[in-house]
């Protein structure tokens, strides 16, 4: 195509920063958030990309997901946190077996203006399989309550400086 997916021209500039993958106690939930700015002299707005990369899966899956956007309205020099949030679900295939399936491995999250202007980047390192996801809801578990078949999603986000230990189904 000519352009890329969710291209856009704006008469201003934006900087994005601070990519964070963070893990909701609650619902279960998956918060991905950066900054962005208005480097720019005009007020503008931008549309704020969350793309979603199996880096390694037992079938072929897409290149990269669209899992979610947001539109924000900045002054020059001003900033917001855009947040995304995600549930188990959305990092589920479609298995061999017909089954929905979290599987371990690399997960990358790409935040970007479009498809091909991706700003940050952090990958996610699943260490255990989940066969039950449900679609759609998520379960409220707990570490220890945890039966058979099913476990929890272990993850380490390494980072420049940091390494964090976390799991999607369960507070940390």
């Amino acid at each position: 195509s000519l352009y890329p997916f969710g291209h856009g021209l704006s008469y201003t500039t934006f900087a994005y920063s601070d990519l964070s993958v963070s893990f909701g106690s609650v619902n279960d939930l998956v918060v991905v958030s950066c900054r962005v700015a208005n480097t720019g002299t005009r007020l503008g707005a931008e549309v704020v990309q969350l793309y979603v990369r199996d880096e390694y899966s037992s079938v072929v899956t897409p290149d990269s997901v669209l899992r979610g956007f947001e539109k924000v309205k900045l002054a020059p020099g001003e900033s917001k946190v855009v947040k995304f949030t995600l549930m188990p679900s959305d990092l589920a295939i479609l298995d061999k077996n017909m089954k929905w399936t979290v599987e371990p491995g690399a997960f990358t999250f790409r935040i970007g203006s479009s498809s091909e202007d991706i700003r940050l980047t952090k990958t996610v390192h699943l260490l255990e399989k989940c066969n039950d996801v449900a679609m759609g809801t998520t379960k409220a578990m707990e570490m220890g309550q945890i039966e058979g078949a099913m476990s929890s999603l272990s993850i380490a986000v390494a980072g420049l400086m940091t390494v964090v230990g976390a799991s999607i189904f369960a507070q940390f």
